[in-house]
């Protein structure tokens, strides 16, 4: 693998999408000083954060890689002696790190604000919904590389953000877990562990996926 000029690619995304990752991050700062405030201005808070850390597992693959495909950008890379798997390698790596320095901050800056609130017990169910989100992401963004189609990558990031749906309703349908939430202690139960395991196996198959179905392609035109 192409070390040399993977890394490069990667800090030209960096580069471009310096701005887009100061302005989530900021909404999501300012996520959490309402949920400090309580009441309807927490909610607000609560909805915003996870709003703004679902708009950027969507924005960034749109602007790495959708984007960049329909303003022809990608005839530089093109240009170098790169494979699609290399490709779609420094893509992923560039993503992923944007995505967590973001996700990362915002979850570290909302478990002090649990850990001062003194209410641990919010920590399992934050951990499976800011986990979706991640997977979400991941498929958002493994889609965006291997298929051209900017219809058919609408498509799959509605669904995922549909399939959020369903793990909003899993944890709604744990039992107690309302009550755990707001308890001094976190409670890892066994739904919990369940859903989390099925994050970890759908985030697997589709990264498995994603490689599998770049390194069949010959060029990077091939769909």
């Amino acid at each position: 693998m192409n070390r040399s000029l993977i890394l490069p690619l990667v800090s030209k995304d960096w580069y471009f999408q310096r701005g887009t990752l100061m302005v989530l991050f900021i909404g999501g700062i300012v996520s959490i000083g309402l949920m400090l405030q309580g009441g309807i201005l927490g909610v607000i808070g609560i909805f915003s954060m996870v709003m703004a850390i679902a708009i950027l597992g969507v924005v960034l693959p749109q602007l790495t890689v959708i984007n960049e495909r329909k303003q022809h950008n990608e005839t530089f890379t093109m240009s170098l002696p790169v494979t699609p798997l290399e490709y779609a390698a420094a893509k992923i790596l560039a993503n992923v790190s944007m995505f967590l320095v973001v996700w990362s901050a915002i979850l570290f800056a909302l478990l002090y604000v649990v850990w001062h609130g003194k209410v641990l017990g919010f920590i399992p169910a934050a951990t499976v919904a800011a986990f979706a989100i991640f997977v979400g992401f991941t498929a958002n963004l493994c889609f965006a590389i291997v298929v051209r189609s900017e219809k058919l990558w609408i498509l799959a990031m509605t669904t995922t953000n549909v399939a959020y749906g369903l793990v909003w309703m899993a944890l709604y349908r744990i039992p107690n877990l309302s009550k755990q939430a707001f308890g001094p202690v976190p409670v890892w139960s066994k739904d919990i562990l369940l859903v989390l395991g099925a994050e970890f196996l759908v985030l697997a198959v589709v990264l498995s996926l994603g490689v599998y179905g770049q390194s069949r392609k010959t060029s990077f035109l091939s769909s």
